[in-house]
C-alpha cells in the first residue's frame, strides 16, 4: 500500500515538473513574441497609455537578440516631471522558444508622474555586440521612439481631500489582546496595515481613528516602508492606535477608512477596517487590591533597603570616629612622647623653648609658622602665662631644669584638655544634625504651692 502512495507521488511529481518547464517556455515564448529575431530587436513598453496623476506607469526596456550579447550600453534619460524608481536592474538570460533559442537584456523602471497634462517619455537608444561565434561579433545600435503620454487629473467624481490612485488595496487588523477580556481600565492596542499596489509608502495617507464615547485613543506609532517588484512598487503603511477603556459599558469603535481610485473599474473605492463593539467587564476588584499590595510591599522592600543603607552608612561613620577619637583621646600622643625626650635629653630653658615650638607645629599643621605668643591665645590665659613663664626663664637669665619641664607639660595639659572640649562639641553637633537640636524642658518648681479657698 504505501508503495503504490510513494509511486503516485512520484508520477506527480514528474508531471508538476513537467508542466513547470512547459510554462516556462510559453512564458519565455510569449516574452519574445513566439520567435526567435535574425537581428537584436529592441521593444520598449509603457504602461498604462492613459495614466492618471501619480500613478504608477511601468516602462519596461528589452532587447532581443538570436546570440549572446559581449557588450551593451544603455542610455535610458530621465522624465522630466516624473518621480523614477527602478523596478528590476540591466541583466541578461538566455530563453527557449518554439522557434529555437535567444538571448534577452532587460530591465524595468516605474514613473509616478508629478503633475497632469503631457509627460514627455524620452527614447532609448542602446548599442553593443553580439558573439556570432568565438571569432565573429557584430555591433548593433537601437534606438526607440519618444512617447508623449496625457496625464489625466483626479477626476471630479473623487470625494476626498487626499488623492490615491491604484490597482489594489487590502487591509488588515489585529489586537494585542482578545476584546472578550477587556475590563475597565486595561490597555489594548489596535493594530492596522494597509498594503497598496502601484504606490510607494511615502504617498499613502495618513490612517486615523474616530472618537468613541467611554474610550481615550493615546498616542500610537506609525511604520511605512515600500516593497520593489518586477511588476511595480508596493506601498505599505501600518498604524497602531493605543486605547483605554474608561467606561463600563458598551463602546462603538468607529472602522478605519482608505479611499482611493481603482485604476482597473475607474470608480472610487471605499476600503476599511470594519467597525468593533466592546463590552468592557467590571474593574477586577481582587486584582486592583492585590496590585495595590504588591506595590506597597515593594515599596516597603525599597524603604527598608534604604534604612539598611542608611543604618550601614551611619556604622561606617562611627567606627571611623571611634578610630578618631581613640586616637585624639590618648593621654600621650606621639607629638607629646617626642616632647617629652627632647626635654629629657635637654631641659634647658632654650631647648625647651625650641622643643616646645615643633610640638605646635606638629599638632597644628595648618599654622607651622604659628609663634608660641599665638599658641598662648589660641590655648588660653593658663597656657599664656606658662609660655611667658617658660620665655622669661630662656631669655631673662633664670635657671632651673625642674621649672622648664612642668611648664612645658603643663601647657600640653591644657591642649590636652581643649581637645577633650572640642571632641564633646563635635559629637554634640553631630547629634544635633541627625536627633535636632535638644530642646529642654521647662523647668518647673518643685515647691509647694499653696491653695486659696
Amino acid at each position: 500500500m504505501k508503495g503504490r502512495q510513494g509511486l503516485r507521488r512520484a508520477i506527480t511529481l514528474v508531471i508538476a515538473l513537467n508542466l513547470a518547464a512547459i510554462a516556462a517556455k510559453n512564458t519565455a515564448a510569449q516574452d519574445s513574441g513566439d520567435s526567435v529575431p535574425e537581428e537584436p530587436t529592441l521593444t520598449v513598453r509603457i504602461t498604462p497609455p492613459k495614466p492618471y496623476l501619480q500613478e504608477e506607469i511601468v516602462q519596461v526596456v528589452r532587447v532581443i537578440a538570436p546570440h549572446p550579447f559581449e557588450e551593451i550600453v544603455l542610455d535610458l534619460p530621465p522624465v522630466q516631471g516624473a518621480e523614477m524608481i527602478t523596478l528590476r536592474k540591466p541583466r541578461n538570460r538566455k530563453f527557449e522558444t518554439y522557434g529555437g533559442e535567444g538571448y534577452i537584456y532587460e530591465t524595468s523602471r516605474a514613473l509616478f508622474p508629478k503633475r497632469s497634462g503631457d509627460l514627455v517619455i524620452p527614447p532609448v537608444r542602446i548599442s553593443g555586440t553580439i558573439g556570432i561565434s568565438r571569432d565573429e561579433k557584430r555591433p548593433f545600435a537601437l534606438r526607440s521612439e519618444g512617447t508623449t503620454l496625457n496625464v489625466r487629473p483626479p477626476p471630479p467624481a473623487f470625494s476626498e481631500d487626499w488623492w490615491l490612485v491604484a490597482r489594489d488595496v487590502e487591509i488588515d487588523e489585529g489586537w494585542s489582546r482578545p476584546l472578550d477580556d477587556i475590563r475597565v481600565g486595561d490597555h489594548v492596542t489596535r493594530s492596522i496595515s494597509v498594503t497598496v499596489a502601484g504606490v510607494t509608502g511615502e504617498h499613502l495617507p495618513e490612517l486615523s481613528q474616530g472618537r468613541s464615547s467611554g474610550l481615550t485613543i493615546l498616542p500610537g506609532r506609525t511604520e511605512r516602508s515600500t516593497e520593489i517588484t518586477p511588476s511595480g512598487v508596493i506601498g505599505k503603511i501600518k498604524r497602531t492606535f493605543d486605547l483605554r477603556v474608561d467606561v463600563d459599558q458598551p463602546i462603538n469603535l468607529s472602522p478605519v477608512r482608505v479611499v482611493w481610485w481603482n485604476t482597473s473599474t475607474e470608480i472610487e473605492r471605499r476600503s476599511a477596517a470594519p467597525a468593533v463593539r466592546i463590552e468592557p467587564l467590571p474593574r477586577d476588584i481582587d486584582a486592583l487590591v492585590a496590585g495595590v499590595m504588591a506595590e506597597a510591599a515593594e515599596a516597603r522592600s525599597a524603604s527598608r533597603q534604604g534604612i539598611a543603607i542608611v543604618l550601614i552608612g551611619g556604622l561606617a561613620i562611627l567606627a571611623a570616629m571611634i578610630v578618631w577619637l581613640s586616637r585624639t583621646r590618648r593621654a600621650v600622643r606621639r607629638e607629646d612622647r617626642l616632647l617629652r625626650q627632647a626635654l629629657m635629653t635637654d631641659p634647658d630653658p632654650v631647648n625647651a623653648v625650641r622643643a616646645l615650638q615643633i610640638w605646635a607645629g606638629s599638632i597644628f599643621p595648618n599654622e607651622r609658622s604659628m609663634t608660641l605668643e599665638q599658641l598662648g591665645q589660641k590655648l588660653g590665659p593658663t597656657a599664656a602665662d606658662r609660655i611667658e613663664r617658660l620665655q622669661q626663664a630662656a631669655f631673662g637669665g633664670s635657671t632651673g631644669e625642674i621649672e622648664s619641664t612642668n611648664l612645658v607639660m603643663e601647657i600640653v595639659a591644657i591642649a590636652r584638655e581643649q581637645r577633650v572640649r572640642t571632641i564633646g562639641s563635635v559629637f554634640s553637633g553631630l547629634v544635633d544634625s541627625l536627633l535636632g537640636p535638644d530642646r529642654r524642658l521647662i523647668e518647673i518648681d518643685q515647691r509647694t504651692t499653696g491653695t486659696t479657698r
